[in-house]
């Protein structure tokens, strides 16, 4: 159940549109309307709600994989908890997160870029969009998810093709 913790940390690090730190700490300072037109398109998007909303619902298809893999059972009871923890825990740490994401933004992006899309997502159809994505997360992540084994075997090859692999000790990948 840990990986399926990690696992929809990684997601939600991976949905969210911003460059590594390196590549972002090569650049200048970021100036104060790029903080400002970063933080409205953070606010604009509801990232912090959205951010929970999306790893909530993945949260459902991810339990059923990792329920897969392991072997797993549990009670209702058991889920209900488990999801309430993991959420609860999701949205604790949301706001720090988002200190640390909003200035990467800033250095990430050119100011015309960050208040293109503040302006877009603070309009109609970007708040239609908005409030159309932790529906698409949740239906894209059931989606995928008879897809991530055959993808885990798959790089599994191919890493062992490229650096080579003992075939005795290989893991066997678990179906889904």
């Amino acid at each position: 159940m840990i990986r399926t913790i990690s696992a929809l940390l990684c997601a939600a690090a991976i949905l969210q549109p911003v460059t590594s730190t390196a590549v972002a700490a090569e650049k200048a300072p970021p100036s104060a309307r790029a903080l400002e037109c970063a933080q409205r398109y953070s606010d604009a998007m509801h990232m912090e709600d959205t951010m929970v909303g999306m790893i909530n619902g993945m949260l459902p298809a991810m339990m059923e994989q990792e329920r897969r893999r392991t072997g797993a059972t549990l009670t209702a009871e058991q889920k209900r908890l488990m999801s309430e923890a993991i959420g609860e825990g999701i949205a604790a740490m949301v706001p720090e997160m988002m200190e640390t994401i909003t200035p990467l933004m800033a250095a990430s992006f050119t100011e015309s870029e960050l208040c293109g899309l503040a302006d877009f997502y603070g309009s109609k159809d970007g708040q239609s969009i908005v409030a159309k994505m932790p529906a698409f997360s949740a239906a894209s992540a059931v989606a995928m998810q008879g897809m991530i084994p055959r993808l885990q075997r798959d790089m599994e090859a191919r890493v062992c093709r490229k650096m080579g692999c003992d075939a005795a000790k290989k893991p066997a990948a678990q179906a889904s």
